[in-house]
């Protein structure tokens, strides 16, 4: 996962919690190796499926991109809320604004590269939960999507695979 963040936080009273709000845009990504592929299944049993490569993958991944707008507690003593210790608990929504496959193909011919854009049925909205613990400017901190990538489209015997998220970074505040 890559993500970039703008956030604010406001002192809550005189207290040391404050709330922490803002944009955020993230990027998933999913590395499927060599050997298979995503790819959309239609028809009576639409869906989507990992696939067997009947020809020389060289790459094949995944991405969906979404912006979100995360809200968090944040504990911190400092008057300005940014020096020693932070601990900070929260959650976060999303919008997909892309999603995307592409594969690297070695053919005859020579090389393939193949990109297509599509919803690939996808929870059009994420949602989850987020920890921080931090020190002045660097923080670690941990996300776990709490709904899955992927719809199942409709009630049919094809198997939409279940891929939920969860993520831990290293950060630094600017």
């Amino acid at each position: 996962q890559v993500s970039i963040n703008f956030r604010n936080q406001d002192r809550i009273g005189q207290s040391s919690f404050w709330l922490r709000r803002g944009l955020g845009f993230s990027s998933y990504v999913m590395d499927f190796g060599p050997d298979r592929y995503m790819g959309l299944v239609e028809g009576q049993n639409s869906g989507v499926a990992i696939l067997d490569s009947d020809s020389e993958l060289m790459k094949s991944n995944f991405s969906v991109g979404y912006i979100e707008l995360p809200l968090s507690l944040v504990y911190n003593g400092s008057a300005s809320g940014s020096k020693g210790l932070s601990l900070a608990i929260g959650g976060f929504a999303g919008l997909r604004v892309r999603a995307e496959t592409e594969t690297l193909r070695r053919m005859d011919s020579g090389w393939l590269r193949q990109t297509t854009l599509n919803g690939f049925y996808t929870n059009r909205f994420a949602y989850g939960v987020q920890t921080e613990i931090g020190y002045k400017e660097y923080f670690v901190a941990s996300r776990m999507n709490l709904n899955p990538f992927f719809n199942s489209p409709t009630t049919n015997s094809f198997s939409t695979p279940l891929i939920m998220a969860a993520t831990m970074s290293v950060g630094i505040h600017l």
